[in-house]
């Protein structure tokens, strides 16, 4: 959405319905746009990221691995290294990926 006009500028996925294929989104739970123009979504309901270029195509999709599963990733913010943190819903942790995208940190949120 434009801030200023409030009109739709672009978008990815088809409203009410859900999916986890391409061009499908799933309780998406958090979107960035990147100073290159693309656009990293937090695809919460399919435990994904997805990086989007700035036309709309899906440039990568980023899972967890065996020894740090991303589930539910509701927040992710882009480091000026590139790097990426993601807060997760579920596990109350944050994880971190590195330029490659793959997960290299966990930090488990504790009360």
């Amino acid at each position: 959405m434009d801030p200023h006009s409030r009109e739709l500028v672009w978008s990815y996925g088809e409203l009410m319905s859900p999916g986890d294929a391409l061009e499908q989104l799933n309780s998406p739970g958090c979107a960035r746009r990147m100073a290159n123009g693309a656009t990293l979504i937090a695809d919460t309901g399919n435990d994904r990221l997805l990086l989007i270029s700035p036309v709309g195509k899906l440039m990568r999709t980023l899972y967890g691995s065996e020894e740090l599963p991303l589930i539910r990733p509701l927040h992710c913010k882009l480091l000026p290294s590139g790097e990426i943190l993601v807060y997760s819903e579920a596990q109350a942790e944050v994880l971190r990926f590195n330029l490659a995208g793959q997960p290299i940190w966990r930090a488990v949120l504790r009360d």
